[in-house]
């Protein structure tokens, strides 16, 4: 962050943008978007992403959010904001598992003040964190669960299928250039470069070797940092584990098959301005075709290619639009503003750190609140539900406090197994007495459950349980 600030002898402006995006169930959520999330403890459904492509672009999402970013600081609080988004429940095997696999992207342009003189250079980072897969019959899941389960396998099946087309098609290189003394390069099946879906070939020598990208969207993002222009690095994650020898094995045979793709990344440049004029003509285009599709469509009806262009028309101005974006630092701050009124709205706050045992301050001086315990060390920490005090004169035996369940006037609406529409109350007496009623859901206080309409001393540290899908550490200030 620091290579270009205070150097008087660089003379390019230096553009970074940041992404975050989770892929649940092949459906693609922003996490950085100022809307409600889509499931999991804070329950909504914004619209469905989809992925394009095009010829020069590349791989792209129109309607993701990217905000600008100029320090580490901005990063560290978009991924915190998005943490809190990502879908997370119960199973039983890990009582907070992710159940998503989330991509962070980082985009760098680096491009001249005098466009005359130069040409514009891009490169993108992406940092995945990849769900681990599950047998059914060991985490017992079932229902949406297991739907969940079989997304993620099938996405990871296919991420295997592609390294190994992949591996295979270095070792035919490499077969290659021993027997004719030169490497033959691969090179693109013949065809134009459409935003319609299709199927990767590579053609290398006599033999075609075909790459599953568009399988799953997760490999569909991800194509150019798997075989493409780029340098990539896979850290493995193994369990010591007797009873897991089996996914183990797997995941090592898999590691060692990503170890023989060798790729070769050079410097990414780009004519940005004729690339933006180069859209608009395209743009021009479509809106031609679309006119003229218009006047052969019979009375009463549409044909299917109409919405079709429609929607090839509105990506390509999106992405215009991107290419073209005004005062970024001003967009930002805008965004940053809408999200935290959305934590606002959902009770939540900004977490000041990761992970149990850890120290919290409080933004809202000595408010308590409830933060989220989780095995995932991405997730713990990253939920803070602060429990209002009672107001001055208040009787805090009758009053009825900060309300917890799945019901829309809920104070903290949580979303899980075993909850329901009153869940549980905590009432808070001048910020140093919290004092919880279970109501309708089963909860726990450090392990022993406390009975439907007792009322129960909570102390700083204390762990709840409630229902089956949520655990929170107390935190008393």
């Amino acid at each position: 962050w620091t290579s270009t600030a205070g150097d008087p002898s660089c003379t390019d402006e230096c553009k970074v943008q940041a992404s975050y995006l989770e892929i649940y169930n092949e459906r693609l959520h922003d996490l950085l978007s100022p809307d409600k999330p889509a499931s999991g403890p804070l329950a909504a459904a914004p619209p469905v992403l989809d992925i394009y492509s095009h010829p020069v672009f590349g791989v792209y999402i129109p309607e993701l959010t990217e905000p600008a970013v100029k320090t580490y600081d901005d990063v560290d609080r978009l991924l915190q904001f998005g943490s809190k988004k990502r879908t997370v429940s119960a199973t039983n095997l890990n009582a907070m598992s992710s159940r998503s696999h989330t991509v962070f992207t980082l985009t760098v342009q680096q491009i001249p003040r005098d466009r005359k003189k130069g040409v514009a250079k891009f490169a993108r980072l992406h940092i995945i964190d990849l769900a681990g897969s599950e047998r059914t019959e060991k985490s017992k899941t079932g229902g949406e669960r297991q739907v969940e389960g079989s997304f993620i396998n099938k996405s990871l099946t296919t991420l295997g299928m592609v390294i190994s087309r992949l591996a295979e098609m270095q070792e035919q290189q490499e077969r290659d250039s021993k027997t004719t003394g030169s490497p033959k390069r691969p090179s693109l099946a013949p065809g134009r470069p459409s935003l319609k879906r299709s199927k990767a070939v590579v053609n290398v020598g006599a033999t075609s070797i075909h790459i599953p990208y568009r399988n799953s969207k997760l490999t569909y993002i991800l194509s150019d940092s798997l075989g493409g222009n780029s340098r990539t690095c896979m850290i493995a994650c193994i369990s010591p584990a007797l009873s897991n020898v089996s996914e183990t094995l797997s995941t090592l045979r898999f590691a060692t098959r990503v170890k023989k793709i060798t790729n070769k990344p050079k410097l990414n440049v780009t004519e940005s301005d004729k690339l933006v004029a180069d859209l608009k003509s395209e743009i021009a285009q479509l809106r031609q075709q679309l006119e003229d599709a218009k006047k052969t469509t019979a009375i009463g009806g549409e044909l299917p290619m109409l919405a079709d262009m429609r929607n090839e028309l509105r990506n390509r101005e999106t992405l215009v639009n991107k290419l073209q974006a005004g005062d970024a630092e001003k967009e930002a701050a805008d965004l940053a503003s809408r999200q935290l009124h959305l934590l606002q709205e959902l009770g939540l706050g900004p977490s000041g750190g990761g992970g149990v045992g850890v120290a919290f301050t409080s933004p809202f001086g000595d408010m308590p609140y409830l933060l989220n315990i989780s095995d995932d060390p991405m997730l713990c920490g990253t939920l803070m539900y602060f429990i209002k005090p009672e107001a001055p004169g208040e009787d805090v035996d009758t009053t009825q406090g900060t309300t917890i369940g799945t019901a829309e006037d809920a104070t903290i609406v949580l979303r899980g197994l075993g909850l329901h529409l009153m869940s549980c109350r905590i009432v808070n007496d001048a910020n140093t007495r919290l004092t919880l009623i279970p109501e309708d859901a089963k909860v726990m206080v450090n392990g022993r459950v406390v009975p439907k309409g007792v009322r129960h001393l909570l102390r700083n540290h204390d762990r709840i349980v409630i229902g089956r899908a949520f655990v929170f550490r107390v935190i008393i200030p």
